[in-house]
């Protein structure tokens, strides 16, 4: 990103401090098929073949009906391919349920025997949604065809997705809305995969770069969505969020091409914390990333934060990485991925991150000063903040757990301007919060506020 991120380094503030520091931990599965694909709040991941929970720390092998698990939400409702015959038939168990249950096919279709198998790749949080995608044949076209699919899970029906431009495609990431998003294969010159949302009323879009141009390398996807709309993937090499309440597109330039050949975001959290990886030629290196805008401008390399904060990352790439940062849980405090190799037989990684941690960036005192007070605080918190630049500040308040609690903007002046904003209404049931302000000049200043 081309725009300015920096934070103000505060007299006085700690925001980061050691008991958020040594709680975060990481943790390598050393058994086969324990390449995580999800994980939840609780800190329950699946792989392919088993399931960890963080808090025990038991695995569970997956039954052996399971071809392989795929998606897992905070009420523990679960997806994956099942063996059915000759078929891996995508299914799902909601909690409390003893047995898997077959997604059916869409109206008008068979079993495919070319394309065998459905995969199921997430379930929404709220239980109702599973998207994926699926073999099958076609009784009207009379052809076999893989297609993206949204089943709900209270009506028992299975929707297909498709166009006027649909080859084919695969739907990756729903949120409670039913909004979901993957990848549509279009023909524009060749086929090529193309990024694209779709919303709970039926309609496509495809994302577009900020020149307005659709991807020219083959494989670009959106991997993730959350509750809010926002999704994030990989355009043309390169790592990009993608808002689609304010239409803005933000793309990540690769920060060594010498030693990446590209990059992508693989999820996203509620509070908008970032996982994903650089990558070498043919992905034989992948180096995982997190970013948040309080963390810089750029996704940072997991391990290297992790140890920057006293964590030991047992790490067993060739390249002295981790392999790729598959997901966030939505509360943020949980990242999962695998060390580089095939998905079978890599070992899986969960890495516990409980609290929020903000960069420590400084900005030039002559640029940029501030006086936040009191503090600790009751009711309402003073800001007295000079700016370079007329214009609207974003001032936010974060739980520590990284969750956004309050966000409101302020038009500020070129000179000191003066800041109210009232926190007793989000602080209730915490002791802590962070301050975040957006200036108009670009810079990001946080604070660490005491509730009384």
């Amino acid at each position: 990103m081309k725009k300015k991120n920096l934070l103000l380094q505060l007299c006085g503030a700690m925001l980061l401090v050691s008991s958020a520091m040594s709680a975060q931990e990481y943790r390598k599965i050393t058994q086969p098929n324990s390449a995580f694909q999800d994980v939840n709040d609780n800190g329950v991941a699946v792989g392919f073949g088993l399931m960890y929970d963080w808090t025990t720390k038991v695995v569970t092998p997956k039954e052996s009906v399971v071809y392989r698990l795929r998606s897992i939400n905070n009420n523990g409702d679960m997806t994956a391919g099942v063996t059915v015959g000759a078929q891996k038939v995508a299914s799902y168990k909601l909690n409390g349920s003893n047995s898997w249950t077959s997604i059916p096919l869409p109206p008008n279709t068979i079993n495919s025997t070319l394309y065998t198998e459905g995969v199921p790749y997430q379930i929404s949080e709220n239980g109702k949604y599973i998207v994926g995608s699926m073999g099958l044949f076609d009784n009207q076209l009379q052809k076999d065809i893989v297609i993206p699919f949204i089943f709900d899970t209270t009506t028992g029906v299975t929707s297909r997705a498709s166009n006027s431009d649909f080859v084919d495609g695969t739907f990756l990431t729903v949120n409670n809305a039913g909004d979901t998003a993957g990848w549509i294969d279009i023909p524009l010159t060749s086929t090529r995969r193309v990024p694209t949302l779709y919303s709970n009323s039926g309609v496509f879009k495809y994302i577009k770069n900020n020149s307005g141009n659709l991807p020219q390398v083959i494989n670009n996807e959106v991997k993730a969505i959350n509750n809010n709309g926002v999704a994030v993937g990989q355009f043309d090499n390169l790592p990009f969020i993608y808002d689609p309440a304010t239409d803005t597109y933000t793309e990540f330039a690769n920060p060594n091409p010498t030693k990446y050949f590209g990059g992508a975001f693989s999820s996203i959290s509620e509070d908008g914390t970032i996982v994903g990886m650089w990558y070498t030629a043919g992905q034989s290196n992948r180096f995982a990333t997190i970013y948040h805008p309080n963390l810089g401008t750029t996704p940072l390399d997991l391990k290297a934060y992790l140890e920057s904060r006293g964590v030991t990352v047992q790490s067993g790439g060739t390249a002295n990485n981790m392999g790729p940062a598959l997901a966030i849980s939505p509360n943020g405090k949980f990242i999962i991925g695998f060390e580089d190799g095939p998905a079978v037989v890599a070992y899986g990684w969960i890495v516990n991150i409980p609290e929020l941690v903000l960069a420590n960036n400084e900005v030039e005192a002559s640029k940029l000063t501030v006086n936040v007070y009191p503090n600790p605080v009751i009711d309402d918190i003073n800001i007295d903040l000079r700016t370079s630049k007329a214009g609207v500040a974003k001032v936010e308040l974060y739980s520590l757990d990284g969750k956004l609690i309050k966000s409101e903007n302020k038009n500020l002046s070129n000179g000191i301007n003066h800041i109210n904003v009232n926190v007793a209404q989000a602080a209730k049931g915490t002791k802590n919060l962070i301050l975040v302000i957006n200036t108009p000049e670009g810079n990001r200043i946080s604070k660490k506020l005491v509730i009384k």
